[in-house]
């Protein structure tokens, strides 16, 4: 029998097959009823569907947070659902990271401090974690705002700051649901335009739980769920079908590569074209370096 470990798929996310039933008997409710999809490396993915058609439950068992009933999920090659809950949780700290609409800040923190969290969980050496904060603010375009708290933030500023933190240890696969739920439009469509700008520069596969069409409009496909089933999966053509230009011209990311907890080392590169599409004033300077 082959070890959780082994790569048995090139997809960043397969999913066969999944059952997920809460509570027994008159009372269950089947939250998923095989669900089957694939998510391919460097796409950014929108899963569409009502409040209680499942999307959190398959977000949860993807990112290992839950565990199907019945069925196979597959992240980066791993079997998911053959994983200990140790194995999970090292899976989680890298190569999967999660956005919620809720922020999921700490309030005692700083900005800076937050986004230097699951690095310090990682053990990565202070001087490289200051730098890696310090450039992931400069991304969300919140230099300025490091040394405050998340109450002493807007809306929209605070899910900036969870989405720096969330890419701080260069995930692979990045998971959102419902980000922009508790954002205006305006700031909505802003950070919508940053994850679809980092999901490209950084090589991120993202798949995004949301009722916003400001999403669904930029997504490379969209899944639509529902009660506990795929009805549809739409794919685009144009920009979004396109791979990412710096994974494409770099090459596949090797898993070799990456030494777990260590972010990739990284040279600086002025961006202003994802400034401007962000729509944001940033001054952003980008990734572009292998692990070591």
């Amino acid at each position: 029998m082959s070890e959780p470990s082994a790569v048995i798929t090139r997809e960043m996310v397969a999913v066969e097959g999944v059952r997920r039933t809460y509570g027994r008997g008159r009372t269950a409710t089947q939250a998923l009823r095989g669900v089957s999809f694939a998510v391919q490396p460097g796409q950014l993915v929108a899963l569409r569907g009502r409040s209680g058609s499942g999307k959190t439950t398959l977000l949860n068992i993807v990112g290992g947070l839950d565990r199907p009933d019945a069925g196979r999920v597959q992240v980066a090659g791993r079997d998911v659902t053959a994983m200990s809950e140790h194995e999970r949780m090292a899976l989680r700290r890298t190569s999967v990271a999660f956005i919620f609409q809720s922020f999921g800040l700490i309030p005692i923190l700083s900005a800076a401090e937050n986004v230097g969290v699951p690095l310090r969980i990682a053990g990565t050496p202070a001087k490289e974690r200051e730098e890696r904060v310090s450039l992931m603010l400069d991304i969300v375009g919140l230099r300025e705002h490091a040394r405050q708290r998340p109450g002493e933030l807007s809306g929209g500023q605070q899910q900036r700051v969870a989405i720096a933190r969330a890419l701080a240890g260069s995930p692979q696969l990045l998971l959102a649901d419902e980000p922009t739920g508790q954002l205006d439009s305006e700031t909505s469509k802003q950070i919508m335009r940053l994850l679809r700008a980092v999901v490209q520069s950084e090589g991120v596969t993202a798949l995004v739980a949301t009722h916003d069409p400001n999403l669904i409009d930029i997504a490379d496909s969209v899944l639509q769920l529902e009660d506990g089933k795929i009805q549809d999966h739409l794919f685009r053509t144009g920009r979004g079908a396109r791979p990412a230009p710096l994974r494409a011209a770099r090459g596949p990311r090797r898993a070799a590569a990456r030494v777990p907890g260590r972010p990739r080392r990284l040279r600086e590169v002025t961006n202003a074209a994802l400034c401007t599409e962000i729509g944001m004033q940033c001054n952003v300077h980008y990734l572009a370096g292998p692990g070591r």
